[in-house]
């Protein structure tokens, strides 16, 4: 009875320790959810459970200059501030940062952030962040800068246009070079060597495109050539442009372009001078010809103003060219073109948006555990109609839960452990399954063995 009765202790304590594991997953689910659902009230001490962290930011680029990368993203709507982060090895994370090389963090940024004093030849690794308020969101995808050592290439996309008295220049940003030189002359053929030789040559250094030179002649044409600069030397010069001032124009220039997936935000400036009412609008398309416009504005009063117009309903990665129109008495005026390119819209699976609350325990989308719960959602729930019923109901209320858990350390922890399981059983269904199916395969074989062995205890013969 002795055998028996051990045997059957051992199946017993095997079995409360699956049933206290299962157990403790449950209360640690419920615990997460229900913690969540209270957040209205809660706070880690730093204001934030009741601010939406804005998007990751996208479009995130590194460009490599003389000791230092220049770092650049879209604009992310409700955003108030970035943080970038930099590491010298990759897998910079805003958790992390400050446990790797180089490990940095720079508050307050804006694009485009520079960062100085890096070492030429050495990888730097960066990633983005965008804030509203204590509320940050996750990190936007990494990029590498390399400094590098080099003169600067000649700047290119150099264009001009009239104003009153005054031009407008501007080009294409170089991205190692610190500084522009700009250099007019009322004659063509001007160089950086010989334009004091020429009428009215001079050179105006420190200037960052658009440049707006004033005091010049109405009715003369002016010369124009740029150069870029860096501790290494000053680049070849731009290609030369040429503009005439003249009474009543405006000097339009288009300075920026936010792209949101398939929306885009265009601003310019332009100056309106006095005695003239002045009629302004964006211009953009796919063509040369552009072919759509935005709402025309009107100015009457003499000042220097700027203008922005929201675009909507753009193609997913296609390239748009657009460009600043003004027009009064005196004539109609340009700003060279720009180019901006939209993106795709982020793929979630074809059934919406990510997994909200995986994403914020996970920290990523893209993250192996988020994506198996995407998979299972879209493959195995939505096709029948209570799991179709559970997602949307999920989609409509998980949001506010993935909010409240994402800026709480201790609660992504505890959400982890307990999406852990989850995650585990959908990526290796056969690994989780086999100790259930071994489970009661060793008990029956246990209570065989005793049975036998009890038998021949009580039959020894």
């Amino acid at each position: 009875m002795s055998i028996q009765s051990n045997a059957s202790f051992r199946i017993r304590h095997l079995m409360c320790m699956w049933l206290r594991y299962a157990r403790l997953v449950a209360i640690l689910g419920i615990s997460a959810v229900a913690v969540g659902w209270g957040g209205g009230g809660g706070s880690d001490g730093d204001g934030s459970g009741d601010i939406k962290a804005p998007i990751a930011p996208h479009g995130v680029q590194a460009f490599p200059g003389i000791g230092q990368v220049t770092v650049m993203w879209n604009i992310v709507p409700d955003a108030t501030s970035y943080n970038v982060y930099m590491a010298s090895v990759p897998g910079v994370r805003k958790t992390n940062y400050y446990s790797l090389r180089d490990g940095k963090r720079f508050t307050n940024a804006t694009p485009p952030f520079y960062s100085d004093g890096l070492i030429n030849r050495r990888n730097y690794y960066f990633c983005v962040t965008a804030l509203n308020g204590s509320a940050e969101s996750l990190e936007s995808l990494e990029v590498m800068g390399r400094p590098s050592s080099t003169i600067p290439q000649a700047p290119q996309g150099v264009g001009a246009s009239p104003g009153d008295g005054a031009a407008a220049i501007y080009w294409d940003a170089v991205v190692s070079a610190g500084s522009y030189n700009l250099y007019r002359a009322e004659e063509p053929g001007i160089n950086k060597i010989n334009y004091a030789a020429f009428q009215g040559g001079q050179r105006i250094v420190g200037v960052n495109s658009p440049h707006v030179d004033t005091g010049l002649n109405n009715g003369t044409r002016y010369y124009y050539i740029v150069t870029g600069e860096n501790g290494s030397g000053e680049s070849a010069e731009s290609a030369e442009v040429s503009v005439i001032p003249l009474i009543g124009a405006t000097a339009p220039t288009l300075i920026a372009n936010v792209i949101e997936f398939t929306t885009a935000e265009l601003k310019g400036n332009f100056n309106n001078p006095s005695g003239f009412v002045t009629t302004v609008w964006f211009e953009y398309g796919t063509s040369p010809a552009y072919g759509l416009s935005t709402t025309p504005q009107v100015f009457a009063a003499a000042d220097s103003f700027s203008i922005a117009a929201s675009l909507s309903d753009l193609g997913e990665n296609t390239v748009y060219r657009s460009r600043l129109v003004t027009s009064n008495s005196a004539g109609t005026f340009y700003s060279v073109d720009k180019f901006f390119e939209t993106s795709a819209t982020p793929y979630y699976g074809p059934y919406g948006p990510e997994c909200f609350i995986a994403t914020a325990a996970y920290g990523s989308w893209l993250d192996p555990h988020v994506q198996a719960l995407r998979e299972f959602r879209d493959r195995q729930l939505k096709p029948n109609p209570v799991g179709a019923w559970f997602v949307d109901f999920y989609n409509h209320h998980s949001p506010p839960i993935a909010d409240y858990i994402r800026e709480r350390e201790g609660l992504r922890t505890l959400t982890r452990v307990a999406l852990a399981p989850i995650a585990l059983a959908i990526r290796y269904p056969v690994a989780v399954l086999v100790p259930f199916v071994l489970l009661p395969l060793l008990v029956s074989l246990g209570r065989r063995s005793m049975r036998s062995r009890g038998s021949r205890i009580r039959n020894p013969n």
